[in-house]
């Protein structure tokens, strides 16, 4: 069909027509003229997008709702082949070296990449009714103010959110302009230095948290903490804090948080301390394998971090890994200490009572009465055969 066809045809088949297409077509579509433009942008299609100023990742991506159909716009990454540049307008402004790399990636060269991601953004985001779902910036080289207003209504929903300045610091003040235009429950990545004393609580309620250089951390944020996965690297904790907040879980009412990694210096000293005076429940291997086989901690967040599909390795002895049981809620937590890194997995399942009273079902009374003492001194109540 050519494109003056369907501005001819009535409004429920232009629809049907319009969203049958995928996004790099919709955009092609709207560059044959105006009035085709303002056609496409009156179906609403509903659609995320991905905006990344980083420089060695500068590029703007839409992904429709409906079937998560994506296009992106890649800027400054590749060579051009000459023989392949086209030219596309965009709201006035021109864009003279375009070129397909594959049916939904168009790579651009553009002088100030800064700009030209804004001019592509605005365009995109007019064409189709969304908001900003990932948001990667190295805050010292874009203009935040002037970003955010042009993007008013687009980046309240925000769900990720990653600052990128590896190996420079980052000023509190622009820090916490990003934090605080974007909304609590987001994932967050901060891959910058940030000061010293650096103090914003609004990190500690977002769901997905991973920081590059948690020097600035102190103990009072792990108690604080109220996310699903937290990833604290290069950090100062020490193993009385590691102490103090597993003792805090065990006695809170969290029950949000799946994952908690911390990069820390480890030795067998350390870990004996931390482990001192909790109450451990002495599950095998086998048991825990058999009761919780795989846990998917975290999501899948894109560019920098793929998912996390954790199966624990066979234990590398009895202070290196222990399970900690949570009476209130009957949840397990798993602790786990290898190469510098403490890791604790909460198991969001619940405690196998069933299979033990099973067990407990074909033994001798006196043998099931031991077993049922033991559990119990544990705080796992396992309820008498009836």
């Amino acid at each position: 069909m050519e494109a003056d066809m369907l501005l001819k045809l009535p409004y429920h088949v232009q629809k049907k027509v319009v969203e049958s297409l995928d996004p790099q077509d919709l955009f092609e579509l709207s560059q044959t003229s105006e009035k085709m433009r303002e056609m496409v942008k009156s179906i609403k299609i509903k659609a995320k997008f991905v905006v990344s100023f980083v420089e060695s990742h500068a590029k703007v991506r839409v992904i429709l709702m409906k079937n998560q159909r994506d296009f992106e716009f890649l800027f400054n990454q590749l060579p051009l082949d000459n023989k392949k540049i086209v030219t596309r307008v965009l709201n006035e402004t021109v864009f003279e070296e375009c070129i397909f790399l594959c049916d939904n990636k168009m790579h651009c060269k553009y002088e100030n990449v800064n700009q030209g991601i804004l001019i592509v953004f605005h365009y995109l985001s007019d064409l189709f009714q969304g908001y900003i779902e990932t948001l990667a910036v190295d805050p010292e080289t874009i203009e935040l103010e002037r970003f955010f207003g042009k993007c008013e209504g687009k980046i309240g929903e925000t769900q990720i959110l990653k600052i990128n300045r590896v190996g420079n610091a980052i000023s509190q003040e622009k820090l916490d302009f990003l934090i605080e235009n974007i909304r609590v429950g987001s994932s967050f990545y901060l891959q910058s230095n940030p000061p010293d004393d650096y103090q914003n609580d609004k990190i500690l309620g977002m769901d997905i948290i991973y920081i590059m250089s948690s020097h600035f951390l102190k103990r009072s944020h792990l108690i604080n903490l109220n996310c699903i996965s937290a990833t604290f690297r290069n950090s100062l904790f020490t193993y009385s804090d590691i102490r103090e907040f597993l003792c805090h879980w065990l006695h809170s009412n969290d029950d949000k948080l799946q994952y908690l990694e911390i990069q820390m210096v480890l030795n067998l000293e350390g870990i004996r301390q931390i482990r001192r005076g909790l109450q451990v429940v002495k599950m095998s291997k086998g048991n825990r394998d058999q009761y919780f086989p795989r846990v998917r901690f975290g999501e899948n967040t894109g560019d920098h971090l793929d998912a996390k599909w954790i199966h624990l390795p066979p234990s590398s002895g009895p202070n290196q890994e222990f399970d900690i049981f949570r009476p209130s809620d009957q949840k397990l937590a798993t602790a786990r200490f290898s190469n510098n890194l403490f890791q604790l997995f909460v198991w969001h399942v619940p405690y196998p009572v069933g299979p033990i009273v099973e067990r407990i079902r074909k033994m001798p009374k006196w043998r099931a009465d031991q077993i049922r003492e033991k559990l119990t001194a544990n705080g796992l109540v396992v309820p008498e055969e009836g």
